[in-house]
């Protein structure tokens, strides 16, 4: 109490005194601090019992006055006194000590502000730098600390100073002297104010670890190769940052239902869920939030960051969180487990838009063989795996299989493309005949020629268009007792599509014509593991559910407008000589198309059952309800998507001439 009277008559006593001059008045302050710890008998005093934060923004309020005053550029004599005599490796020292109790948090405080509020490019001066470079070594020391949040805006600080000058960096980062130093463990390069973030970055303050890892954003998008190279080498930066994705990965619930974890949406610093929401949620929401968030921030952070740091992090991702970690839930036998891992890399596939995350995405899915795969051969574990579970007994974890690689077609991703369908197509080796490469690209025959999609003649897509469209027979079509007979309606979706995606495949540089690539010759052609699968599925649509056959659909008409044109014409080309044994489109269509007319001859009242089903799933008013709808809905895609691959061929044929 006493005290707290003495400090309140001292800053009477001042205000009504002589006015100093600013340099005495500012050595007074420092000299008042300092002979507090030359006096000072009570070791138990804190520091609000004191005057030392007063005297502390005294000192500071008459820097910034005296910048202010002085001509541009000059350094006073009041920051002249502070830089010669050393007084913040003083309070360095002081708080570090952190003696009276609470001094530690005044002097982060102190150099904060100091580092804010003056214009001057003072930390290249080295009675700056160092002492704030030993300050940084105090941050993130103690967990749970309570000068938390004063260490991370410090910490911020410097990180916004480096940003504006990216040189700065090479002050804070502490090299060995000699090589017999550096050949040292404990003596090699040394980036305390990467690894004090990091510290921070995991406080269970979420406002101090959401700003440390914005602080560590700035670090790695420095351009300094240096810092990179350190950051890299002699950090935990990339361990730490794959090593949390396995920790929140395993706090996820082992059981997940796919259609909560699709709709879950989250954005790192924004992942807060209040209490209402978690309570009507469903288990685990939370903790896959979390999951989420830091998927986002990585994402985000591998875009945004120096080139090799961006390389290093996302190879750290992919082996330690994906192949360590989810490569065995994917292969695990309980098909909960299996389902819920693969929900989850789905979901991830999903949200990352960082070109090096979906290449190593992708490869650790399809492997890197970029050779034709041969039938009955196995180039890559883990997709042979998703194929086989593509086929699976249960349509869950067939379904889940599908979307996954829905999501690595929809990425168009060059590498994804070669390793999916091309690197079987680019030999042409379904073609029966192979003539001469002329001009760079094969030469075709007449019926070839005519469908080519670089082609004019008006007749040959037409032609095209009307074989897609007689696919299913008459009997067999009911759109037209709706009053929706064409495949018009499909024509304008078809070209934004093709547009769109046209777009995305431009920087692949793919041919106009046709090619035969010598090095992927088959002698015996097989289409690949992925078309072979979806052709094997496409041939028992009258079979399979409604949804299943619009997962197909939808996944080979994306195939269908992808602009390369061996795929085009293999897919696309009802004239096509191919040889003996090749499976295309067209050809099993016209498989499935002679097994529903013999079942149609079974059942009675085939054609009215047809458009009551088709009643149902336009939620129509209808007259029955037909109960084993299977094979109605199976006949409706076929009509569909047939239409859908018209509207898609027409299209091609005109935007590509």
């Amino acid at each position: 109490m006493f005290k707290k009277f003495t400090t309140i008559l001292n800053q009477a006593v001042e205000a009504i005194a002589n006015p100093l001059p600013l340099q005495g008045d500012f050595q007074y302050h420092w000299h008042s601090i300092t002979s507090y710890f030359l006096d000072k008998k009570d070791k138990r005093d804190s520091i609000e019992d004191t005057n030392i934060v007063s005297h502390l923004d005294q000192m500071l309020s008459i820097l910034v006055e005296e910048e202010t005053t002085s001509d541009s550029g000059s350094t006073g004599p009041c920051m002249e006194f502070l830089l010669q005599h050393n007084l913040l490796d003083a309070l360095y020292a002081l708080g570090r000590t952190d003696s009276p109790p609470g001094m530690k948090q005044e002097v982060l405080l102190f150099v904060t502000k100091f580092l804010n509020r003056t214009q001057q490019p003072l930390l290249p001066h080295v009675n700056v730098h160092q002492p704030v470079y030993r300050l940084i070594g105090l941050c993130g020391e103690i967990r749970a600390s309570p000068t938390e949040i004063q260490e991370i805006k410090f910490l911020c600080t410097i990180c916004a100073k480096l940003k504006a000058d990216p040189y700065l960096v090479n002050f804070f980062i502490e090299v060995p002297k000699t090589e017999k130093q550096s050949k040292a463990a404990d003596n090699q390069s040394k980036f305390f104010l990467v690894d004090s973030l990091l510290k921070l970055s995991c406080s269970e303050d979420s406002r101090v670890a959401v700003k440390a890892c914005e602080g560590l954003m700035l670090c790695a998008s420095l351009t300094e190769d240096k810092a990179a190279t350190c950051l890299v080498k002699h950090t935990q930066f990339c361990k730490q940052l794959a090593t949390r994705f396995v920790q929140l990965y395993n706090k996820l619930p082992k059981n997940m239902e796919p259609q909560c974890v699709g709709f879950t949406e989250a954005n790192w610093g924004l992942d807060s869920i209040d209490g209402v929401e978690d309570m009507t949620s469903f288990p685990g929401k939370r903790q896959l939030v979390s999951f989420l968030s830091w998927l986002d921030y990585c994402d985000q952070l591998i875009q945004m960051c120096h080139p090799l740091i961006a390389k290093s992090l996302s190879s750290a991702i992919r082996c330690t969180f994906l192949e360590k970690c989810l490569h065995p839930q994917l292969l695990h036998t309980c098909e909960a487990s299996s389902l819920t891992a693969m929900t989850i890399l789905n979901r991830c596939l999903n949200h990352i838009t960082s070109p090096l995350l979906i290449d190593d995405f992708a490869e650790f899915i399809l492997g890197q063989e970029s050779k034709p795969e041969k039938q009955g051969s196995c180039q890559h574990l883990m997709w042979e795996n998703l194929l086989q579970k593509c086929n699976h007994i249960s349509e869950e974890i067939s379904l889940a299989s599908l979307k996954l690689i829905d999501c690595l077609l929809r990425k168009a991703n060059g590498h994804i493309l070669h390793c999916l369908v091309l690197k079987n197509l680019l030999g042409r080796s379904y073609a029966l005949e192979q003539t001469p490469l002329i001009n760079g690209h094969v030469s075709q025959t007449d019926e070839e020629e005519d469908f080519n999609v670089s082609s004019g003649l008006n007749d040959s897509i037409h032609s095209t268009v009307d074989r897609f469209l007689s696919i299913v027979p008459e009997k067999a079509k009911s759109c037209h007792q709706l009053g929706d007979s064409g495949y018009d309606m499909y024509l304008r979706d078809a070209h934004d599509q093709f547009h769109a995606i046209q777009t995305q495949c431009n920087s692949y540089n793919w041919p106009q014509y046709p090619v035969t690539e010598s090095e992927h010759r088959q002698e015996t052609f097989y289409e690949g593991g992925f078309l072979s699968m979806m052709f094997d599925r496409i041939s028992h649509l009258l079979d399979q559910s409604y949804e299943m056959n619009l997962q197909l659909t939808s996944m080979l008409s994306r195939l269908a407008l992808l602009p390369h044109p061996n795929l085009h014409e293999y897919l696309l080309n009802p004239r096509l000589h191919t040889k003996p044994g090749v499976r295309t489109l067209h050809s099993i269509f016209e498989k499935v198309v002679a097994d529903l007319e013999v079942r149609m001859k079974l059942v009675s009242d085939f054609e009215l059952n047809l458009v009551e089903v088709r009643k149902q799933l336009m939620a129509e008013p209808s007259i029955i309800r037909i109960h084993n709808s299977r094979l109605y809905e199976g006949v409706i895609i076929l009509e569909e998507f047939c239409k859908e691959l018209a509207a898609i061929a027409f299209v091609k044929h005109q935007a590509l001439n």
